[in-house]
């Protein structure tokens, strides 16, 4: 009988070293995901805060270069095409951020992809 338990304490001892591996590997996986997550998103927002600044100005300079060049009696009807202009631009912008944000794949994919795999093997399900 204690040669049955042995057996069964090794062979219980030895999943749950399997499981315990699994989890290290999927734990590491899911930090590599966050860290590559978070440079991404700090690396976007400061390159789209500088483009937003400078766009900002020079959209403002075009603005006034343009009304000013306009003859006085027209200057209002150049303002609000400068404004439709500048508005239609904004629409633009929203709809690219928009695709680009439904383009993206969901977040910790590849994890949850693993721990699908995972549950299947320990459970002998199909993945």
């Amino acid at each position: 009988m204690s040669d049955l338990d042995g057996g069964v304490l090794a062979r219980a001892r030895r999943i749950a070293g399997s499981l315990l591996t699994m989890l290290e590997t999927r734990s590491a996986l899911l930090a590599a995901e966050t860290e590559a997550y978070v440079d991404g998103v700090l690396q976007r927002f400061w390159f789209g805060l500088f483009g937003l600044l400078l766009g900002v100005l020079s959209l403002a300079a075009v603005g006034v270069a343009v009304v000013l060049a306009v003859d006085p009696g027209h200057r209002v009807a150049a303002t609000l095409a400068v404004a439709a202009a500048y508005a239609l631009v904004a629409v633009l912008c929203a709809l690219g951020v928009r695709r680009c944000r439904q383009a993206r794949g969901p977040w910790l994919r590849l994890t949850r992809e693993e721990l699908r795999r995972d549950r299947a093997a320990v459970t002998g399900e199909a993945p």
